[in-house]
């Protein structure tokens, strides 16, 4: 039986050093609300490869950053020869009770039948400083605040082998230019210098709450293994379905844009932090009306963008819903393709413009007179239809830079003479990290909706015009449609 109990805590212990799933719920049993998610298994999988030795990862706020470091050191004192960690954290009073979680892990049940009882040399919960035994290894874990003294930092002439960063960085530290300098001065001065200079590795974890930041330079240096995980999936799905729906998500996002505050959720929880002076307008400055259904605006228009190349058609492809609510123009709905033909597109035109009572499409007129124009006018005439049902119209790029278009439309935005819906996101993101000095930026929804202007300034007539009924007779003949 002795011999059986032994066999099975190896098979344990052989789990809980490749099986990061598994090494999760160990610890945290009871106190796991959701499945573990893919995101954790994969985080600390790359924490603990033992070949990595400067890892740095930017996950949103509220996904379990901090318990992912604290089942990290674990792991490290368990399976590897590092001996001395340090936990460091923005202040020395956060990173306090980190070590105390830490020490709890290794004082639980689970812990116990498996590895044994721990020996304490030192235990010091009250700062954070912990000598103690697990077999024969001998092991030291310390709190450290970022920018703290670390002069004396060593334990019997021995340094830190690990450093395991959470959070180090707020907006008080890295505020101002000179601040960000101190601390990243002091980072790559004291601090380094004080790890074990022939054997040390350095696992970052962090909230992008700035471009200027050490998180930020880490994710993009060549000499740091980065993963930059957002909120939201580039599929439009939850990294974490369980703990995170699209609704959660959708609310969280309300609640700041409606403060002004919409900058902030996209730094904290899809880590992608605004260049000051960056943007088309401040965060502070959009406006937002709350969700229309159909029969809700006066009248409207779609506008359509297509993404055509020589070479391929409609790369990414935006039909945007404008819709006048009588006090303002709004931003209704949209959809977005990619690889769609314009057939399939003709459908989705008819279909949103059916739903929203609107008989007046906009189409950028290069893409227009060169893919669209016979094909939307023959399959408006077979669907027995004709301007005074459904009327497609050009629109002028200009041939101007496309910030001159986009900047009035963001400009009657902060007037609030158009509003986004509430919960947009999208077109939120886009607005806010628009770069004029770059060529290739994320902007497809908003360079279709900026059309807008373009359309009440040129098409108003025809945009309230009522819509005549469709009478049900025969397809014009092949004639009369030749004739287009």
């Amino acid at each position: 039986m002795a011999e059986q109990v032994q066999i099975n805590t190896a098979h344990v212990r052989a789990a809980l050093e490749h099986d990061a799933e598994f090494f999760i719920q160990f610890f945290l049993e009871d106190e796991l609300t959701f499945p573990v998610p893919q995101f954790h298994i994969d985080i600390f999988y790359l924490m603990t490869l033992r070949e990595v030795t400067r890892f740095v990862c930017a996950i949103p706020r509220d996904h379990a950053k901090t318990t992912l470091a604290k089942l990290a050191a674990v792991w490290y004192f368990l399976f590897t020869d590092y001996r001395f960690i340090v936990y460091m954290s923005n202040t020395a009073t956060i990173a306090v009770p980190a070590t105390n979680d830490i020490v709890n892990f290794i004082e639980s049940d689970n812990f116990k039948l498996t590895f044994g009882p721990v020996e304490w040399i030192k235990k010091q919960d009250g700062v954070g400083f912990y000598i103690f035994k697990i077999g024969d290894k001998t092991c030291i874990l310390r709190a450290m605040g970022a920018g703290q003294q670390v002069r004396g930092i060593n334990v019997d002439n021995k340094r830190p082998q690990l450093a395991i960063l959470d959070d180090i960085e707020d907006n008080d530290n890295i505020a101002t230019e000179p601040l960000f300098r101190k601390l990243k001065q002091w980072f790559y001065g004291p601090f380094r210098k004080a790890l074990d200079k022939f054997h040390n590795k350095i696992i970052h974890l962090g909230n992008m709450i700035n471009v200027k930041s050490l998180l930020n330079e880490h994710c993009n240096s060549e000499f740091w293994h980065s993963r930059r995980y957002g909120c939201i999936l580039a599929n439009g799905q939850p990294l974490w379905p369980d703990a995170w729906t699209l609704d959660k998500l959708k609310r969280d996002f309300i609640e700041y844009s409606l403060a002004g505050m919409s900058d902030i959720w996209f730094a904290e929880m899809m880590n992608l932090p605004l260049a000051r002076g960056k943007g088309l307008i401040k965060a502070e400055d959009i406006f937002y009306a709350p969700a229309c259904l159909p029969g809700d605006i006066e009248y409207g228009f779609l506008t359509l963008d297509l993404a055509i190349s020589e070479r391929s058609w409609a790369h990414q492809t935006v039909l945007v819903v404008h819709g006048w609510t009588g006090a303002f123009w709004q931003i209704i709905e949209y959809e977005m393709y990619t690889g769609i033909d314009p057939v399939t597109l003709f459908t989705h035109v008819k279909a949103m413009a059916a739903k929203w009572h609107i008989r007046v499409c906009g189409i950028e007129d290069e893409a227009y007179q060169a893919s669209l124009k016979f094909v939307f006018r023959h399959l408006t005439l077979m669907d027995g239809m004709d301007e005074t049902q459904m009327m497609f119209v050009p629109l002028s790029t200009g041939k101007k830079q496309k910030v001159l278009r986009l900047a009035p439309w963001a400009g009657l935005i902060k007037d609030q003479q158009y509003a986004l819906t509430e919960g947009e996101f999208m077109m939120t993101q886009q607005l806010l990290m628009y770069d004029p000095l770059k060529k290739n930026n994320d902007d497809d929804a908003i360079d279709a909706a900026a059309y807008g202007p373009q359309m009440t300034a040129l098409y108003l007539e025809e945009i309230v015009r009522e819509i005549i009924p469709v009478e049900t007779s025969p397809a014009q003949t092949l004639y009369e449609i030749s004739r287009i």
